[in-house]
């Protein structure tokens, strides 16, 4: 009986061991705030935020979607963010209706919560609701291999008065 008791523990910490190298680190995109309520002409900021808690990342690319007849895009900030070297700086289309970047930062990279990346400020146009969308997007891991880490992508909406 003690041997089988020896055996499955053993059995537990291999498969636990197995288990935990094979977890896939996870990244996450959100637009901050997740919802918010504003006048019709008052300038909405909104944050592009990276989460990446375990796993050291080192470059991102997105294209965030707003719904241009009811927002009009005025200005893309990277003052704050977390990347300091820009493959595509931020630009915003209105006639699209979609901003977009892609963003790197050297070794070692960024691994935490809370990294602003781009602050987008749109000037609400009529009364509606208007949603701000990540609609393509991607986080590389800085594992030598660009593996995409991203898991999730939250949005914002917008209740303009």
């Amino acid at each position: 009986m003690n041997i089988f008791r020896s055996i499955t523990f053993i059995a537990l910490i291999i498969v636990g061991t197995i288990i935990a190298h094979g977890t896939v680190h996870a990244a996450t995109l959100s637009m901050k705030p997740k919802t918010s309520a504003v006048k019709v002409g008052t300038p909405l900021t909104v944050k592009l935020v990276l989460d990446s808690a375990n796993q050291p990342v080192n470059s991102a690319e997105a294209t965030i979607t707003f719904q241009k007849k009811l927002l009009k895009f005025t200005k893309v900030a990277t003052k704050e963010s977390v990347f300091s070297l820009w493959a595509i700086k931020p630009f915003g289309s209105n006639k699209a209706g979609t901003v977009a970047f892609a963003a790197g930062k050297k070794n070692p990279g960024f691994k935490g919560r809370g990294a602003i990346i781009i602050r987008i400020t749109f000037i609400p146009k009529k009364a509606g609701t208007a949603n701000v969308k990540i609609t393509k997007a991607n986080v590389l891991a800085n594992d030598g291999k660009g593996t995409n880490v991203l898991t999730k992508v939250s949005n914002t909406k917008v209740q303009i008065q």
